[in-house]
């Protein structure tokens, strides 16, 4: 009786040792992480937004002149997000700031230039309202308080993560007027040339 219960307890484990290293594998199942670009805002009634496409772009080699006679050369960047709004409507955003060469992203980005460092150029919003489109621009009356900050970048996957603000009027209208608030954007990816 001993001797067979001493056989089942050999013939189970070998059942189990051959079934572990069968099931053993010299293969690395390897994860990557996807990054899916996005961008989101509020504006006026407080409902969040999210874009259904994001993109930054390196543009054309610019020249910014300032008060004092002296003048910069600058990379300009455009952020475009394109979706449809809470009320239906198409809409695309597009913001310029320029950079300077040879520098990182990380920085606040306003209209009032910063030398060798780099300002914001413009924001735009286009809504497509029927068969009708609206645009609206930065508005003069409020041009220290707009930004867009890039709060952290990722050299070595080449990806910006920050936030941006803007009061904005109506192009047609300046007395329409709009505010983006709560506005972030992250895995966007860039080139630096």
């Amino acid at each position: 009786m001993k001797n067979k219960i001493k056989i089942k307890l050999l013939l189970i484990t070998a059942v189990f040792i051959t079934t572990m290293f069968s099931s053993c594998r010299d293969e690395i199942e390897v994860f990557q992480i996807e990054r899916i670009p996005s961008f989101s805002f509020s504006y006026d009634n407080l409902t969040k937004q999210y874009a259904e496409k994001v993109s930054l772009f390196q543009g054309k080699v610019v020249v910014h002149y300032y008060d004092d006679g002296s003048s910069e050369v600058f990379n300009r960047y455009l952020v475009t997000a394109t979706g449809t709004n809470t009320a239906g409507n198409s809409y695309s955003v597009n913001i310029e700031f320029d950079l300077a060469t040879g520098t990182n992203f990380i920085g606040i980005y306003r209209t009032e230039y910063k030398k060798g460092y780099g300002g914001m150029y413009s924001f735009n919003y286009v809504e497509k309202v029927g068969s009708t489109y609206k645009s609206y621009d930065l508005d003069p009356l409020s041009l220290g308080e707009d930004f867009v900050r890039v709060e952290r970048q990722n050299m070595e996957e080449k990806l910006v993560l920050g936030d941006f603000f803007a009061k904005l009027q109506r192009d047609q209208n300046p007395e329409e007027k709009i505010t983006f608030h709560e506005g972030t954007f992250k895995d966007l990816s860039y080139v630096l040339e």
